[in-house]
């Protein structure tokens, strides 16, 4: 077998990342091209397309990791590096990005226990001599996984970033982030559908449900688990707030037109734009009427999953870090409907990101606080 058979059989087994080893790939323990040169393995790094290059970096990171220490050791040891192994060098750089998780976010979920009596003393230990912090009671730790399909692909995501980024064209990269299904039940028909596009150097991903219910007959609340107007927040709020009970007064209001006679196909009421107020998610509700055939409920999700970059990421998809105390400015939220807006109508809304000057002039100090 020849080494381009080999490398095609390769590509071909691309391995799964499990979210539960901490984003460990299941590496080929035996790799056809485990016993090549370093020069060798650099070659095929410079000249391979982006794509096969990623998933070679992923199959065999052992290989490329060997290759990035090689390279390092010779700038140690005064070697010369050619221009070829330098470039193979800073893509296997920009390749590491393909390891990391999910983005995790981290954010006060309750803005007022701000007191110093509401806060834990911590003390550490440095150079014999004791350091108190405050960690504020509310601190919580939330990833973004939890908020999208299950079978999201992260590993497509990051990579479309990275190649975006590049300025490559991701446009058949988009369509494999398509996930969907369809569920015929006899109280209802169920079916979503997730897409996704890239605005402002931005993945914004939309997330759509419909629950069709036959002609005459009562439109029952979904599941706990499928109805979140907004998951992000679902819980943080009193019981009558909640997203529920907020789904059954949008019906019951839509139950009332139907009896008096109005259209509530876009109507205030039947329809409306709602903003989460911890995160870059946008959701509506709409109730349409299809004759004959019933009524659907659909509810529509625009989530701005930002870019694969520290610190950027945690700026985009969250308008409250750790813990924003008096002395820390709280950044600005985003004008409601920008999100929907840049991804149904591709407008470059300035509002699509929370902005605050005072925030932003020392970011890099607040990170290391």
């Amino acid at each position: 077998m020849s080494l381009i058979e080999r490398l095609s059989s390769l590509m071909k087994s691309r391995p799964v990342i499990d979210g539960r080893s901490n984003g460990q790939i299941s590496a080929l323990a035996q790799s056809p091209l485990g016993n090549l040169p370093v020069d060798v393995l650099i070659y095929l790094v410079e000249f391979m397309p982006p794509s096969t290059a990623i998933c070679f970096a992923l199959t065999c990171k052992p290989i490329w990791f060997s290759v990035s220490h090689q390279l390092d050791l010779r700038r140690f040891l005064g070697l010369s590096v050619p221009q070829k192994s330098a470039d193979a060098a800073e893509r296997l750089v920009l390749w590491t990005a393909l390891r990391r998780d999910p983005p995790t976010l981290q954010f006060c979920t309750i803005r007022k226990l701000r007191s110093k009596a509401k806060r834990i003393r911590h003390e550490e230990l440095r150079d014999g001599r004791p350091i108190v912090h405050n960690k504020c009671l509310c601190k919580t730790r939330l990833n973004l996984k939890h908020y999208v399909p299950r079978d999201f692909d992260w590993g497509t995501f990051r990579t479309i970033m990275i190649l975006h980024k590049h300025k490559y064209d991701v446009s058949n990269l988009l369509s494999q982030l398509f996930r969907g299904d369809t569920v015929r039940r006899v109280e209802y028909t169920y079916q979503w559908a997730t897409t996704a596009k890239i605005v402002k150097k931005r993945l914004i991903l939309r997330i759509q449900e419909w629950y069709l219910v036959p002609k005459h007959r009562a439109i029952n609340i979904p599941p706990r688990r499928t109805a979140y107007v907004s998951p992000h927040y679902y819980g943080y709020y009193k019981q009558e707030n909640s997203p529920i009970i907020f789904l059954g007064h949008k019906l019951a209001d839509h139950a009332k037109h139907r009896i008096s006679g109005a259209s509530g196909d876009r109507c205030e009421i039947c329809s409306e734009e709602n903003q989460c107020q911890s995160c870059n998610t946008e959701c509506q509700i709409d109730i349409k009427d299809f004759g004959a055939q019933g009524t659907a409920l659909v509810l529509s999700r625009w989530q701005n999953l930002g870019t694969i970059e520290f610190p950027s990421e945690v700026w985009d998809t969250c308008d409250e870090l750790w813990h924003v105390s008096r002395s820390r400015p709280r950044p600005t939220i985003f004008k409601p409907g920008s999100i929907k807006a840049s991804y149904e109508k591709d407008e470059v809304d300035d509002f699509l990101e929370p902005k605050d000057e005072r925030l932003f002039v020392s970011n890099t100090q607040l990170l290391l606080m």
